[in-house]
């Protein structure tokens, strides 16, 4: 096993001069959009993994817990999408944003808890190409991962209408 990967059993405990990256061997899949995990929290990068391995189209191909290993799944993944959970511990969302978008080619989907998350107007103004809320529906992740593969922008109406006011 390469020395920074970590195996799905240890990924417990504090985190604390380890590194969490966790590829997936054989992740990445012809024709199907492949998909990076950043979060914090193990139970919501295995909440989202769930949510979206019920989908053919999708791959999950890795998983991070923080900021500097987002960045260097990013880079592995290529082309395809990271999903960035903005409140999660070690992982700053933004600046995994912003560096993703920077150096990568993957594009960034940023799960928010709730619309009045201060995180989210830094994120979007960061290069984020989409934003769900943690209660979107299955199916609406899935849609909302296609299209921020295929280059397009996905905003909840109300938040849209958040960015624009912060904006102004």
């Amino acid at each position: 096993m390469h020395p920074g990967l970590l195996p799905p059993s240890a990924d417990r405990g504090s985190s604390r001069g380890r590194r969490h990256l966790r590829l997936i061997p054989g992740g990445a899949r012809a024709g199907l959009t492949p998909v990076g995990i950043a979060a914090g929290r193990p139970i919501v990068r295995a909440g989202l993994r769930a949510l979206l391995e019920q989908d053919r189209g999708v791959t999950v191909v890795g998983e991070a817990a923080t900021t500097r290993d987002a960045i260097a799944l990013a880079r592995a993944l290529g082309r395809g999408v990271v999903l960035v959970d903005l409140a999660s511990g070690e992982l700053d969302g933004v600046t995994a944003t912003r560096s993703i978008v920077e150096s990568c080619d993957a594009g960034v989907l940023v799960v928010a808890g709730s619309a009045s998350d201060g995180r989210i107007a830094p994120a979007v103004w960061a290069g984020a190409s989409g934003l769900v809320m943690e209660g979107v529906e299955p199916r609406e992740l899935v849609w909302a991962v296609g299209a921020v593969a295929e280059g397009g922008t996905v905003l909840p109406t109300g938040s849209a209408g958040r960015l624009v006011a912060e904006y102004r």
